[in-house]
């Protein structure tokens, strides 16, 4: 277990739950360390002594990158053999997108008419697929 894997697990907890938040927001958090993800060192009591294994492990630097997590969700999600969730309407989260952007509420209606036009093609995009070398 590691903590890239944790972050799978929680990610998984929002998708199964409904939750609006999206891959992109768990991992600004972790970012904006709203998650103690690069120092989770600092959530353990004083009482516990760290090696210096430890350390190197509650101690990343690094986010993973969004594809990682990705690909590590589909992979528990085949290995703890879970029922296959609901994917997210694609509408309410560009809604949320342009709120968030600040853009005209005019673009709303108008992506609407996109993703009508599309809307075959957007249980695609859910799909992860593993990369081919």
């Amino acid at each position: 277990m590691t903590l890239s894997k944790t972050l799978c697990f929680c990610y998984l907890g929002l998708l199964y739950t409904g939750d609006q938040l999206l891959l992109s927001d768990l991992l600004r958090f972790v970012k904006e360390d709203r998650i103690p993800f690069r120092k989770a060192f600092t959530c353990l009591p004083p009482s516990m002594k760290l090696q210096n294994a430890d350390k190197a492990y509650f101690r990343k630097n690094t986010v993973p990158d969004m594809h990682k997590i990705s690909l590590w969700c589909a992979k528990l999600i085949e290995f703890l053999n879970l029922p296959r969730f609901k994917h997210r309407p694609l509408l309410p989260v560009i809604s949320r997108f342009i709120k968030d952007l600040n853009l005209p509420d005019d673009l709303v209606s108008v992506v609407k008419v996109l993703v009508y036009k599309t809307e075959k093609q957007e249980s695609e995009w859910y799909e992860v697929k593993k990369r081919t070398k």
